[in-house]
């Protein structure tokens, strides 16, 4: 008798999220997830391979902390990629509130046991609070503990998805 084949495994997705405030300096999110695109292309050897590989949709929820569920919901990512503008006590989920880190930890609290979620990217000014209660819900989280300037953040995100494309760990 023969095993049962082993069940066709679902394409990486990668869910970026680009937001831009009103009234807020303009962060190059499209950019960035360019980038993020680009080093993929590279990492998996060329444009072919990518395809096969990984699933990367770009949105702008733009709305709330509701609307990143839904997506989450929708695409079922292995890893949330947020390019926004952060604080302290939040991050920006809508063009024009920042959003408590409790309540986006609260959103990935409920989600993820069913959704798998292994990385989450807070790309954003003074996100280690968000990062930090994102920890007991999530695999691996990234913030960043100071200012971020666009073009620095954008070198973060190249350099790390590089190294992910070309097989390096996230441990």
């Amino acid at each position: 008798r023969s095993a049962a084949p082993e069940p066709a495994r679902k394409k990486p997705c990668i869910l970026f999220v680009g937001i831009n405030g009103k009234g807020m300096p303009e962060l190059s999110v499209r950019a960035e997830c360019e980038e993020v695109r680009e080093r993929l292309i590279m990492g998996l050897g060329g444009i072919d391979r990518w395809r096969d590989h990984v699933f990367i949709d770009d949105v702008d929820p733009s709305k709330g902390p509701t609307e990143l569920a839904d997506m989450i919901l929708k695409y079922k990512p292995d890893i949330v990629h947020i390019a926004t503008h952060g604080e302290e006590d939040g991050v920006l989920l809508a063009c024009d509130a920042f959003v408590e880190n409790w309540l986006i930890a609260r959103v990935f609290e409920a989600l993820n046991e069913s959704q798998g979620i292994r990385l989450v990217v807070a790309n954003a000014c003074l996100s280690t609070g968000v990062a930090e209660m994102l920890s007991g819900y999530v695999e691996f989280v990234i913030g960043h503990r100071d200012k971020l300037p666009d073009a620095r953040a954008i070198a973060f995100s190249k350099t790390l998805y590089l190294s992910l494309s070309c097989g390096q760990s996230l441990e």
